[in-house]
């Protein structure tokens, strides 16, 4: 079960969980930038990167080659409410219509900004811009913990647990298969699961 579907109302109308748990869902917006072959070469061990020129930052993955045989630098913006680019999605229509959104010329030009000022001098071939759906907590951590007997939820990535997926993956496996927490040193209370009133 995703993050959207527990904040949106499938829960209440189809009674996944007892409670539902107190999810904002916030529509997110990366781009991707070709490059050719030879910029590949020269930038594909550069580290990932945060750039701030203001308050809010851009954050940037070295190249990588998609499945279609092309090469990107990866863009996204700062995960945040207060973030102009962030949408606050109230519903699962709106997560489907964020998921369908055709262009947004916003974002697109920001982007295109950002990435004139890190790479001055990177010849883009092509962009392409790509829209996902981050649960956010009320707590700013993951919920992990038993919703109910025999049901362990793992929701509430606010943006930033791709980078710890395995390190989580292992702790849901083993809690379930323990039938308790298995956080190891993380305290079980940091990842209380929060419901709505």
């Amino acid at each position: 079960v995703c993050s959207s579907d527990l904040s949106s109302g499938i829960n209440a109308e189809y009674g996944l969980l007892p409670r539902t748990p107190d999810i904002k869902m916030m529509g997110h917006t990366v781009m991707k930038f070709e490059i050719d072959e030879e910029t590949f070469e020269r930038c594909k061990d550069m580290p990932s990167i945060n750039f701030c020129p203001t308050s809010s930052y851009v954050y940037v993955l070295p190249p990588i080659r998609y499945p279609n045989g092309k090469v990107y630098i990866k863009l996204g913006h700062a995960v945040s409410f207060e973030n102009p680019l962030t949408r606050l999605l109230h519903s699962h229509q709106d997560v489907l219509d964020w998921y369908c959104l055709p262009d947004y010329p916003e974002a697109r030009s920001y982007f295109n900004e950002q990435f004139k000022l890190i790479f001055p001098k990177i010849e883009v071939l092509s962009t392409a811009l790509d829209h996902c759906v981050m649960g956010i907590t009320k707590t700013g951590r993951q919920y992990l913990g038993f919703a109910d007997e025999g049901c362990f939820l793992a929701v509430g990535g606010n943006g930033v647990s791709a980078k710890m997926g395995l390190e989580i993956g292992r702790i849901v496996a083993d809690s379930i298969i323990a039938e308790s927490w298995q956080g190891g040193d993380l305290e079980e209370k940091d990842f209380e699961i929060v419901y709505k009133d």
